[in-house]
This record gives C-alpha cells, sequence and structure tokens, in this order.
C-alpha cells in the first residue's frame, strides 16, 4: 500500500469527463495521480477516431473551495504537481474519451509507441463493432459504459449487433448515423442507447422526424429492461 500511494515522477492520468466550457471550448477533466503536467506540455489522448496528438493550453482548477464540476471562474495554472483534479484545455478535445489514459510526450519519447498505448483501452470496443455496418448505435458517458452495454446486448436470443458508438451527448449527428439503418431497410436496428448520457432537443426532433428511437437512462438496468421489451414487441 505504501509503494501504491508514493509519489512518482511518471505521469499517470486519467481523462474522467470532456465538456464545453463557454469561453474555453471543448476541455477535458482528469485526475493527475502522479507526475506534473505543464502548459505547453505535448500530449495524447485515446479519440474515436484515432490518437489525438495536441498541446495543454490552459491548466485550470475551481477556485479554493469550489469542486472541479461547480460553474465559474477557474485558477489559471503554469503547472501543476500530482495528486490533483484538474481541467485542461487544447485544440482537437471533441472526440476524446473519458475513462482512459492521458500520456505525455516527452523529448526522448517515441510518439509512434504512445499513440498505439493510449489506443489499446479502446481497441477491445471498437473490434466489436459489427463489419456488416448493421446493428444499434451506442452513445455513453466512459470508455466502461460502452464496454458494459456491449455486455448489455449479449441477450438469450443471441447478440444484437453494433453498427456504431459514440461518446457524451447525443447530437443531431448520431440521430444520423443511426438512421442509415433505416437506408438499408433495418428500421429494427434504427435505435441508439444511450447510457447516462444527455440527449440534445435537436437531436430528439431529428430523431422523431425520421423515425430513429433513443433509449435513455443513467440505470443499466432500466435501459436493458427497456430495450428488451422492445426487442420482444418487433413484429
Amino acid at each position: 500500500m505504501v509503494e501504491k500511494l508514493t509519489y512518482v515522477d511518471e505521469v499517470r492520468c486519467t481523462v474522467i469527463g470532456v465538456k464545453v466550457i463557454e469561453g474555453h471550448g471543448t476541455t477535458i477533466d482528469v485526475v493527475l495521480v502522479n507526475g506534473e503536467l505543464h502548459e505547453g506540455d505535448q500530449i495524447i489522448v485515446c479519440g474515436l477516431q484515432g490518437p489525438i496528438v495536441t498541446t495543454i493550453r490552459e491548466l485550470l482548477t475551481p477556485h479554493p473551495m469550489k469542486e472541479l464540476r461547480v460553474k465559474g471562474n477557474y485558477v489559471h495554472r503554469k503547472e501543476i504537481k500530482a495528486a490533483r483534479g484538474i481541467k485542461i484545455t487544447a485544440l482537437g478535445l471533441e472526440n476524446a474519451i473519458a475513462g482512459t489514459c492521458l500520456h505525455v510526450v516527452g523529448p526522448d519519447n517515441d510518439e509512434d509507441a504512445i499513440k498505439e498505448s493510449a489506443m489499446e483501452g479502446v481497441k477491445s470496443v471498437l473490434s466489436r463493432i459489427d463489419q456488416s455496418g448493421e446493428g444499434v448505435y451506442l452513445q455513453a458517458s466512459t470508455l466502461g459504459s460502452l464496454e458494459a452495454l456491449f455486455e448489455l446486448l449479449k441477450l438469450p436470443a443471441g447478440t444484437i449487433p453494433v453498427s456504431g458508438v459514440g461518446m457524451g451527448t447525443v447530437h443531431k449527428k448520431d440521430i444520423m448515423k443511426a438512421g442509415v439503418m433505416l437506408e438499408m431497410t433495418k428500421k429494427e436496428y434504427a435505435i441508439i442507447l444511450a447510457f447516462d448520457v444527455q440527449v440534445t432537443t435537436e437531436a430528439r426532433e431529428l430523431a422523431d422526424e425520421m423515425g430513429v428511437g433513443i433509449f435513455s437512462s443513467d440505470v443499466i438496468y432500466h435501459l436493458f429492461s427497456q430495450f428488451k421489451d422492445y426487442i420482444e414487441n418487433l413484429p
């Protein structure tokens, strides 16, 4: 236990959330367990479309007595030492995945090796997408939540195929992706299973217009129940 709690210089940092903050754009909330982060550090984080290579623009922490998730002004830091919760601003974070590791690229590091390491966690999830392009669409808040959804779809009657996955709030673009099943005459798969994420008003309106179903819940068993009823009542 002492060894696990001992501070070391090697950076260990986990992305716990991806949020759009007014005045800062898309940011990531991270927990820095070991090491230090600095403004200007080159970092690599896992993304659904591949590794995201970017540079830390700002390191932000909440004012004393405020939590990181509480809206308001932040304290700008030039560098931060573990252990600490931090909000990071940088370009290209829109597709970052919560529940994965953040890596710092040092002058002597192999960037390609770090990219490969950053994507390890998501490879198993992406490999489970049906190669035929048919299936339901999954949307979740974290990588672990996506994995839980895949397990949910292993119903007694057989595995329900998955055509694609997304992270964070359900937007119109996600509805369009799920709506491809309508063009493929697979209406029963024109479904989004949204676990622990918000759905925008515009997305719901487009889903109603297109005929795409949205099942949403922050409790996976409730989501499972909704979807199971849907499957059992298919003609």
